[in-house]
């Protein structure tokens, strides 16, 4: 198989700040020729194939020579007249051309199909020469290029504008309507929907993704942009022994289908190769016709080096967009949690939202030095909680930390206006009273801080005045934002107002169940296949995430089983070596083989997997992958893994993204 020598030397020789500019990233020569080999079937003649983002040349090489398979009568230039390979790299595309031709010597750049242009410029007709039927492709594969939507924003609209050709005449519902795809989407999110264009009825699509697809917020238009116009035969993700390189990485596989019930009726494999596999190995797994059994949520086929959980796509498409990383990166035992009536959406029994975002806690949060230099009164200090990462107990009664407080005079001096009154106006009636109160202490920070340039930044000059952070509530639970190897809640006894390296939990119904069940370590397990995983391994849920986590619902269990997650939760507050305990009575309403030991063995695993760095294959991840090898193929999970503690949020004001 061709290595592609020339693209390995340009991909070490192009400067990081270009390749990361053009969100280059090369694809392994066994992975594009397996993607081709699933997309390019054999029909009577060559099929017509295309590569929206080319680079040197690595899959039109690989589609190349699939075509050669198909159509073995072809000649090497009439491959080539089969094979259009787009980029806006015009020295890339001089690398395909070279990579294509480099065996034959009767060949030259002349017959080679690259376009050197933004693929959003392109049409199939212009692509193809030709109209109607005919300007259509029967696979379209390749590596989009990986550019984060804080790139496109100037140019967001070159992106997006083929969205309006999808839907009813006169309608855009995928553009601005609807259906809309969130504006918010990384540029290979419409490589994917663009591409789909280009195919005939019928005709796949192969493309090497990022994974963020799967659980981020506008992955979920995407998700179900695709249920809307493909079957989606298959996600497939990667451990590290399988390709280390692309464990972040997923190949989507899909064909263009027009008919609904025919995408209703269709089955998606999410496989997750433990693994390297040869090209037509891959092809193979993809293009196994799976099936899911009558009524089942799922179908589990797991074996040495690869498992597939197969999901009818009537069932995702009903779901929506949604959570689906976790049917590759869940063990198995998890998938069938999840999927599972006993398990409700945390915001089912509570409210979520994210902690009190100051834009500057550098002024607004103070520790008591803060508050000794300054002389500043209790009356203008709220006790507050800035992080988790340092606290020991799960039930927080003493703070040493404050939020600047103002907000009562505000509401007392905007009550006594008669009239609106501007920022301005507002922030000298407030001055005022602090000043006939006899706060000049407080005054004199308040000055500091506009000496300091405070008023000027981003979220402070926002304020109503800039100095007032509004209502500060405090939650009845403290839940990080991140987290690294200690993962728990804390419960707010102080009632103290937490910044937003943290989310607040507030119970709606259940209060005497619901805050314990987020201390047990199915909660843990739930936040490591719910959250994303960050630079030096730490772990973020953000408040749509954390709001959609799964719990035990506890309106489907008796009194006496709430009462043993009650009593059990209440001792480990209390400190006491609970944890197991507590575990067992989460366990025992649910139908699942999973004994406690199994449980916090596998969140240990998953917990080192995410610490220890996906090269590191310890003992406790083998361990993961061999409770999967004890599932069946089939519906049925089979037992699994376990525990860890709490983390924090870190660093200043975190946003909510």
């Amino acid at each position: 198989m061709d290595e592609d020598p020339l693209g390995a030397r340009y991909e070490a020789r192009l400067p990081d700040a270009r390749r990361e500019g053009l969100g280059i990233y090369y694809t392994p020569p066994a992975i594009a020729a397996g993607i081709c080999e699933w997309a390019i079937r054999p029909r009577d003649g060559p099929a017509r194939v295309l590569d929206p983002a080319a680079g040197s040349g690595r899959f039109a090489v690989a589609a190349r020579d699939r075509l050669a398979e198909t159509a073995p009568t072809a000649t090497r230039r009439e491959l080539l007249e089969h094979v259009v390979a787009v980029d806006v790299d015009r020295a890339a595309l001089d690398l395909t051309a070279s990579n294509l031709t480099q065996e034959d010597g009767s060949l030259s750049d002349r017959d080679v199909r690259t376009v050197a242009a933004s693929f959003f410029d392109c049409s199939p007709g212009t692509l193809l020469g030709s109209v109607g039927d005919e300007a259509a492709f029967d696979a379209v594969v390749g590596n989009p290029p990986y550019l984060r939507q804080e790139d496109l924003s100037q140019d967001r609209d070159h992106y997006r504008d083929h969205l309006r050709t999808y839907g009813p005449d006169g309608e855009q519902p995928y553009h601005d309507g609807s259906r809309k795809l969130s504006t918010r989407a990384d540029a290979y999110a419409y490589f994917v929907t663009h591409g789909l264009q280009f195919l005939r009825e019928g005709g796949r699509l192969g493309f090497v993704l990022p994974s963020k697809w799967l659980d981020t917020r506008y992955g979920e238009d995407l998700q179900e942009f695709l249920y809307d116009h493909a079957t989606v035969t298959a996600v497939v993700g990667f451990s590290a022994r399988a390709f280390d390189a692309m464990v972040d990485t997923v190949l989507l596989f899909a064909e263009r289908c027009d008919d609904p019930d025919a995408r209703a009726d269709a089955v998606t494999d999410f496989v997750r190769l433990n693994e390297p596999v040869e090209p037509g190995g891959l092809a193979d797994i993809v293009g196994e016709n799976r099936t899911v059994p009558e009524g089942q949520p799922f179908a589990l086929d797991t074996r040495e080096a690869y498992r597939v959980v197969s999901v009818p796509q009537r069932r995702l498409a009903e779901r929506g967009g949604t959570k689906l990383g976790y049917y590759l990166t869940a063990p198995s035992p998890f998938v069938g949690l999840v999927d599972s009536d006993g398990l409700v959406r945390l915001d089912t029994y509570a409210e979520v939202s994210f902690g009190n975002k100051t834009g500057n806690n550098g002024f607004f949060l103070l520790d008591e030095g803060d508050v000794a230099k300054w002389d500043l009164p209790d009356a203008v200090l709220r006790p507050a909680v800035r992080s988790l990462r340092d606290i020991d107990t799960r039930r927080l009664e003493t703070t040493d930390r404050y939020l600047l407080d103002l907000h009562p005079y505000v509401e007392a001096v905007r009550e006594g206006v008669e009239a609106p009154v501007d920022r301005s106006e507002l922030a000298t009636r407030v001055k005022d009273a602090l000043r006939e109160d006899g706060h000049e202490a407080v005054l004199d920070y308040i000055r500091h801080g506009e000496a300091e340039g405070v008023p000027e930044g981003r979220t402070v000059s926002r304020h109503t005045p800039w100095f007032n952070l509004g209502e500060l509530p405090a939650p009845e639970v403290l839940h990080p934002v991140f987290y690294d190897e200690r993962v728990f809640t804390v419960e707010n006894v102080g009632g103290f107002a937490p910044t937003n390296a943290i989310q607040r939990v507030d119970v709606t119904e259940y209060e005497d169940v619901v805050p314990h069940l987020l201390n047990s370590t199915l909660h843990k397990v739930m936040l490591e296949l719910w959250g994303r995983h960050e630079g030096g391994g730490a772990l973020q849920l953000l408040t749509y995430e954390l709001s959609s986590v799964p719990i035990l619902d506890p309106a489907r269990l008796s009194g006496a089983e709430r009462g043993a997650i009650r009593r059990a939760g209440e001792r480990l507050l209390d400190g006491a070596a609970a944890q197991h305990d507590l575990d067992e009575a989460v366990l025992a309403p649910l139908d699942v083989a999973l004994s406690v030991e199994d449980l916090q063995a596998a969140h240990e695993a998953m917990l080192r997997r995410r610490i220890d760095g996906a090269g590191t294959v310890s003992e406790q991840v083998r361990h993961v992958d061999a409770l999967d090898s004890a599932g069946r193929a089939g519906n049925e999970p089979s037992g699994e893994e376990a525990p860890g503690t709490a983390g924090d949020g870190v660093g200043d004001d975190v946003g909510d993204g």
